[in-house]
């Protein structure tokens, strides 16, 4: 089976972080977007089989209306 690659949104936070390592210690290919970072929003959803929103709660509904039409199909 095939291993996931995870996306996480927020990814530079505290809970950003502690999932980049869990999943990275579990041999899991990480995309990480964050205000500072390479690649986008956009870019991790469209790219990622699961993405995490570990953004501050005021901020979800916002980001997900925003980027989950750009969701990898599937």
């Amino acid at each position: 089976m095939k291993k996931p690659v995870i996306g996480i949104i927020g990814a530079k936070g505290k809970m950003g972080k502690a999932f980049t390592k869990l999943f990275r210690s579990n041999g899991l290919k990480v995309l990480e977007a964050d205000l500072k970072t390479r690649l986008s929003g956009q870019e991790v959803i469209s790219e990622a089989d699961i993405t995490i929103f570990s953004v501050p709660i005021s901020l979800t509904p916002k980001l997900i209306r925003q980027l989950a039409p750009k969701a990898k199909k599937g």
